[in-house]
């Protein structure tokens, strides 16, 4: 791309720019000509980051396409210094940026906006639900109203039946009541057709909800429960377990070490291991326990019908799965473990509590050695503060 094509590129970014920002309207109060002056600023920091990411995208051969202007619009505003990093790393490393990588990490550094898309989602959803529900319940009417006519049309044809003269007094009658009747089965055809529509496209918007909500409740990284998913399904089970009075316990894992390891092979190696350790946890859980990642290299798994002891033997297998992972960088393999620490709930405290003490049980199996479990028992058994 030349200097010409750059400046062309720019040009149509600042008049694609101006054209957005022209129908926008000033704050209450705010004077016009201030507003326009931010306008103008603010096309005229785009056009500078605009100046700066093309040449980066032809020159390391990255395909300008709107994910790619996304990610690099945030690198160059220094707005998500992760990213930065990140790219950073994939600049330096010759990383080829492909469809599939960009993606990943657009989903990765813009799941907030995921969230917004699926709250936009979901009202369009309840408003097409709305529209539904009225033309419905207008058809119904409309039905309802056609048979208190039909029904007061044929008392009248009943009444002049008793009464008719001749033949072809009756002939009109009977041929009214069928004109009538044909009327009131076109109506109830007509209903019938409306509301099997109305099943199809409740269908496709349950459809819809469902793949939304199982997007919304999934971590794109590891493809396992996100802290979302966790929160509802912990309020599910300790609703229950009080309910019930039965036994649940929450194991909080971490990874050992992980920090050195996205330090000394970067943010990509460590997103792969962090896939790796939710696959190796995933094979180990049993069918009614819930994996989640709770956030950043820490993970989550809530036990119901499952006491103290039995919750640590889950933890252990969970521990001994990721130590036997086989996991290499650039063809070297890298020791894994991972920490846990169990606890149990208790009735008369709050979700918050049974967290903190699982937390505190997972710093103390952090302290005295890695790659190890600990339970509440062992809090107490345990001399130091484990806060």
């Amino acid at each position: 791309m030349t200097d010409h094509d750059h400046d062309r590129t720019n040009r149509n970014h600042v008049e694609l720019l101006g054209q957005t920002f022209a129908g926008v309207d000033c704050d209450p109060g705010e004077d016009p000509k201030v507003s326009r002056e931010k306008i103008l600023e603010m096309v005229a920091f785009s056009h500078e980051i605009a100046r700066r990411i093309l040449p980066l995208l032809s020159e390391n051969q990255i395909p300008v396409t709107p994910t790619n202007y996304r990610l690099f619009y945030e690198y160059f505003t220094g707005n998500t210094p992760a990213l930065k990093e990140v790219l950073d790393h994939m600049l330096q490393n010759g990383v080829r940026f492909t469809p599939g990588l960009t993606q990943t990490l657009y989903r990765r550094f813009f799941s907030a906006e995921a969230t917004e898309s699926y709250s936009q989602a979901v009202g369009r959803a309840r408003n097409r639900l709305q529209n539904m529900t009225g033309d419905v319940a207008q058809s119904l009417l409309t039905v309802v109203e056609h048979n208190k006519d039909y029904t007061r049309q044929l008392d009248a044809c009943v009444n002049q039946l008793q009464g008719a003269t001749g033949r072809d007094h009756v002939r009109r009658v009977v041929s009214e009541v069928l004109e009538q009747t044909g009327q009131a089965r076109q109506y109830q055809e007509n209903l019938t057709q409306k509301l099997g529509q109305v099943a199809e496209e409740l269908n496709r918007l349950q459809a819809e909800l469902d793949k939304r909500d199982e997007l919304a409740n999934t971590d794109e990284l590891t493809n396992i429960y996100n802290r979302r998913a966790f929160n509802v399904r912990l309020n599910e089970e300790t609703n229950r377990a009080r309910r019930h009075k039965s036994k649940l316990a929450l194991i909080m894992l971490d990874l050992d070490d992980f920090k050195q390891v996205n330090d000394s092979f970067g943010h990509l190696v460590g997103d792969r291991l962090l896939t790796i350790t939710a696959g190796a946890l995933g094979t180990r859980v049993r069918g009614f326990d819930c994996l989640a990642r709770y956030g950043g290299e820490e993970f989550a798994v809530i036990c119901p019908q499952t006491d103290l002891r039995g919750a640590v033997g889950v933890a252990d297998r969970l521990r001994a799965a990721v130590c036997d992972t086989y996991f290499t960088v650039e063809g070297e393999a890298v020791a894994v473990t991972i920490s846990a620490g169990v606890a149990r709930f208790r009735p008369e405290e709050s979700n918050e509590e049974l967290i903190r003490r699982a937390d505190q049980s997972l710093y103390l199996a952090k302290r005295i050695g890695k790659n190890t479990v600990c339970s509440e028992e062992d809090l107490t058994m345990n001399s130091h503060d484990p806060s």
